[in-house]
């Protein structure tokens, strides 16, 4: 069917909203926006649906909202009558029509005889996430775009891990839209009717209160400056290992400490590990009109960082995002208000998370300028503030290991297998990279103490399983307050870092190609690469190209070696028979080996002198990704490789049409 066909069903269709109809009947003479909005059905995958607002099959409108929430529905109760009961924890942010989509969803499970859990506004993701594992819960949904443009609404969805769906769910999920015709009258139940019936439940301060408290146990010193009853009634939840074990440590009891179990009676004692950290330094934060208002400055308070700014224009709710054209910290540009204000009061530290409040990015002063650090950077910070302090308390376990994403820096695994802690590699997103800390609690192979990506995501802890926007904030206010105590600002510390493992530089070629051309030139562009990539630079030739979507490593000139850049990994390489061969593009000698790890369309290149890059299309942004990393003796060495590789890469795929 064509879009042309699909836009005149719509119309037709009694059942259809109102206000959709008008939005369709004003577009009638613009074959091009019918075409965008009607060329394909919005995707849900496991990372659920994302979009823009409006309406049509390849928009977030009321109609793909309610098939989803019946199609999820319909997966729980095929479990059974116990995960119906079980329920659903629903969430959601500022965006425009996410509390109409959070309250339409939590009618239709209702209807479907599923308890629901509804915060009565909006939460951070990690805070869903934490809610399931706390409640027990089946499945949970976020009602978010995270960081995308304010025409833009999502819809993720979490299983009873607290994890976002991986393939098997998303399969059943995407079984059951398929199934269920677009415009079915859809049973519902008001929640006037389903709170009676007990199966809506409006969630209080209890979670929010065991939220914050789990968050401040993250912290390497200090307490919080009240006591938490909720935090004190237990979890049914496996332990988490960021968590306090203060009575234990305070009777001198003989078990091993675990990770991150503060001592903070101790330190308040005055102890030889006495708190070693600077709060009363000038933060300015910005939750960029999102969900972050509330949490950030509640932890970063009682762990007494009391002297936050929040910048006035992006403090509260806000789906338009009025001043920045897309509130992604990423963009320097969102940092203009705040980085104002900095100057104005004087501040060492600039905070911004997303509109879910779960990625973070900063600016940080450094001999009067602020600086903005990197997502690989700050990540490289968290591993080695944490292990550091980990090790120098006596509480880093044997058999700690940590998990990055395979797009990440390996500076920070460097690092990590420094202190003799593992290194795990996994595909990006944090279902993936929260999926080792589920199974270790299972197994007790390892302590997972953080995992991240370069893309600003970061997990600290168990209590959750997903990217933590509010425990990022907390443990970055602290470790660069305990830099401060100790005269450095975390640039000192990276330059000490680089210094020691290598200067690095990162940076990311992001190409925006939207609608249907764009999307098939996406795929060209990967597929068209695979065969032309670069074969040399002027500082290094192609050494090894590992392909994640056939699962092959391609090591040039026959050696079988890995690289220390690639470290130990969740890719566990495997031998294969394959012989020697010559490579069509270099002429050079190969070997190819087969790797273990889940597929995904990304291929990664590396250099002979360590430098690499990786090209994947973006699952929730209509663009192709390209991470690139250098490595040199001098920063400015490595900066200048980054521009060159930048140049030759940009070229190369802006030539294929």
């Amino acid at each position: 069917m064509t879009a042309i066909e699909k836009y005149q069903n719509w119309l037709a269709e009694p059942a259809l909203n109102e206000t959709l109809r008008k939005e369709l009947l004003a577009i009638e003479q613009d074959p091009s926006e019918i075409q965008d909005r009607f060329y394909q059905d919005i995707s849900f995958g496991t990372a659920g649906l994302r979009g823009k607002l409006g309406a049509g099959t390849n928009r977030m409108n009321i109609h793909i909202v309610a098939r989803t929430a019946s199609a999820i529905g319909k997966t729980i109760l095929a479990e059974g009558r116990a995960s119906a009961d079980r329920g659903v924890v629903i969430a959601y942010d500022c965006r425009i029509m996410s509390p109409e989509f959070a309250s339409l969803s939590a009618e239709i499970l209702n209807g479907m005889g599923i308890r629901v859990y509804f915060f009565p506004s909006l939460r951070p993701t990690p805070e869903l996430s934490y809610a399931i594992l706390k409640l027990g819960a089946a499945a949970g949904i976020n009602v978010t775009a995270s960081h995308n443009p304010q025409e833009y609404n999502g819809y993720k969805v979490y299983w009873s891990d607290a994890a976002q769906i991986r393939d098997e769910i998303a399969d059943q999920i995407i079984a059951a839209i398929n199934k269920t015709p677009l415009f079915e009258d859809i049973p519902r139940q008001t929640r006037e009717d389903a709170t009676k019936a007990g199966r809506f439940i409006m969630l209080g301060q209890e979670i929010d209160e065991a939220f914050y408290e789990a968050t401040c146990d993250l912290a390497m010193f200090g307490e919080p400056d009240h006591a938490a009853a909720t935090h004190a009634t237990g979890s049914a939840t496996a332990p988490n290992p960021h968590a306090a074990t203060r009575a234990t440590h305070a009777t001198g009891s003989a078990t091993a400490p675990t990770p991150h179990a503060a001592t903070r009676a101790t330190h308040a004692a005055g102890s030889a590990t006495a708190d070693q950290v600077k709060r009363d330094y000038k933060i300015v934060y910005t939750p960029l009109n999102g969900a972050g208002n509330i949490p950030v400055r509640k932890v970063l308070s009682r762990m007494g960082f009391n002297h936050v700014h929040v910048v006035p224009e992006q403090e509260q709710p806000d789906g338009t995002f009025p001043t920045t054209p897309s509130p992604n910290p990423e963009i320097p540009e969102t940092f203009q208000l705040a980085e104002q204000l900095a100057q104005k009061i004087g501040a060492q530290l600039i905070i911004a998370t997303d509109p879910d409040c779960d990625r973070i990015a900063c600016h940080v002063l450094h001999q009067g300028q602020y600086h903005s650090i990197s997502g690989n950077q700050l990540g490289i910070l968290f591993v080695n503030y944490l292990l550091t302090q980990l090790q120098t308390q006596n509480r880093l376990p044997a058999n700690a290991a940590i998990v990055k994403s395979i797009v990440t820096s390996e500076t920070g695994g460097d690092i990590a297998r420094k202190f003799g802690v593992s290194v795990y590699d996994s595909l990006t997103g944090f279902k993936n990279i929260c999926a080792p800390a589920k199974a270790w609690e299972i197994t007790g192979e390892h302590s997972f103490i953080i995992g991240y990506e370069e893309s600003i995501g970061y997990s600290i802890g168990t209590h959750l399983r997903d990217k933590d926007g509010v425990g990022a904030s907390l443990l970055l206010a602290e470790m660069t307050g305990h830099y401060l105590a100790h005269g450095k600002s975390l640039i000192d510390v990276l330059d000490q870092i680089y210094d020691e493992h290598g200067h690095e530089a990162d940076g990311a070629i992001n190409i925006i190609l939207e609608g249907k051309a764009g999307q098939v030139r996406i795929s060209r562009m990967m597929q068209t690469y695979r065969t032309t990539y670069i074969e040399k630079t002027s500082f290094a030739k192609l050494k090894e190209i590992i392909d994640y979507k056939t699962s092959t490593k391609t090591t040039i000139d026959g050696k079988a070696e890995d690289s220390a850049n690639i470290g130990k990994s969740a890719a566990v390489v495997g031998e294969t028979n394959h012989a020697a061969d010559i490579n069509s593009a270099t002429g050079q000698p190969t070997k190819q080996e087969t790797i273990k790890i889940e597929k995904t369309d990304c291929v990664r290149y590396t250099l002979t002198d360590g430098s690499w890059y990786a090209l994947r299309p973006s699952g929730t942004e209509p663009k192709i990704k390209i991470y690139i990393y250098t490595r040199a003796k001098t920063t400015a060495e490595a900066n200048n490789k980054m521009a060159e590789l930048k140049k030759t890469i940009n070229q190369k795929l802006l030539e294929i049409e």
